[in-house]
């Protein structure tokens, strides 16, 4: 596994740095270069699937948007909803460019079509796994909203609250 870095100078501008480069990864090491991946300074993940590194799985991108793609270029994730509207998911030094349609914007699909990848190491299936539809996420009515940061959740509710007046 080859994961890119770069650093941000004083003025902002890119400075590469060797890439983390991991041996026979395991799927946890693959799942945290996922997970660190974003658009300026941890912008790529290749997972190869031979030490020649000939053939392989580039995800780009993170932490909302990223694209898939195989080495050789013969496979790329599509959204059959997206457009061809251009989109920019690299933002430190060349960039990767690619249009709408070819953008996941779920960690969790991107993680899916990884471990496909990881597991196998057949294009076949990894295409088969990209192709099915993203679940729908759906939250209880009675539910609030999860925010980031220090919001509280329904479970974070002191019991008399949760319960509600008068219950």
């Amino acid at each position: 596994m080859n994961c890119v870095r770069y650093d941000r100078s004083p003025s902002g501008a890119p400075v590469p740095r060797p890439p983390d480069v991991v041996e026979r990864p395991s799927w946890p090491d693959v799942q945290a270069a996922i997970r660190r991946m974003e658009n300026f300074c941890f912008p790529i993940v290749t997972l190869a699937s031979d030490a020649s590194e000939q053939d392989g799985l580039i995800v780009v991108g993170g932490p909302r948007r990223y694209a898939a793609t195989r080495l050789d270029g013969s496979w790329i994730y599509e959204r059959p909803d997206g457009g061809d509207r251009e989109v920019r998911l690299w933002d430190s030094d060349q960039g990767f460019y690619c249009h709408e349609r070819n953008v996941i914007r779920r960690r969790r699909k991107v993680l899916e079509i990884a471990s496909t990848f990881y597991e196998t190491g057949d294009f076949q299936k990894v295409a088969e796994v990209a192709s099915r539809p993203e679940p729908i996420r759906r939250r209880a009515a009675n539910q609030p909203l999860q925010r980031t940061g220090a919001a509280m959740t329904l479970f974070d509710l002191p019991k008399e609250q949760e319960r509600g007046p008068g219950r």
